[in-house]
């Protein structure tokens, strides 16, 4: 194996770059999701709660890009395959009480992925920066059962939402 060969195998098993690169891929799949829910949306005011989370994704996008430029600046940022939960999860979405817990079971799933690669997390830069997302994915969290809760619906409690999740 020549020396170049070696160096793009350790770039493409770097579990920081894979972390950062699964970030980017689910921020961006949840965001294309929020892009849907708007048109899934039947009324003003959860229009705009999808609106405002559409926008939040693209911020969680940029803070992962930044990160993976910086550390990678010879690497064009792309997203690995997203992890995102069971498709069933937003694909039966039809109204916007179902849209709201599909968005809300996403939610808590980014909050529990982020949390958990912040525990785990090879320096503490990452940490902060994975650390600081799983916060902005709870504030999500909050804002969807409080949405859900005051239409009539009943959020995921997190056992029950683990029925739903694959985990490749």
């Amino acid at each position: 194996m020549s020396n170049d060969d070696s160096t793009t195998k350790a770039q493409a098993t770097d579990p920081v770059q894979e972390v950062l690169e699964r970030a980017l891929g689910y921020e961006i799949a949840t965001g294309k999701f929020y892009e849907r829910a708007i048109d899934i949306a039947d009324d003003p005011e959860t229009k705009a709660v999808f609106r405002g989370l559409s926008m939040d994704e693209g911020d969680h996008q940029r803070i992962v890009t930044e990160q993976l430029k910086k550390r990678y600046p010879d690497k064009e940022p792309g997203p690995k395959r997203s992890n995102l939960p069971h498709p069933t999860l937003e694909s039966n979405a039809q109204t916007s009480l179902d849209a709201l817990k599909a968005a809300h079971g996403l939610e808590i799933v980014a909050h529990q992925r982020y949390r958990a690669a912040a525990t785990k997390a090879a320096d503490e830069e990452l940490r902060r920066v994975l650390q600081g997302l799983a916060d902005f994915e709870q504030e999500h969290v909050d804002l969807l059962a409080s949405e859900l809760k005051s239409r009539g619906g009943k959020p995921w409690e997190e056992m029950e939402l683990d029925n739903w999740v694959r985990d490749d």
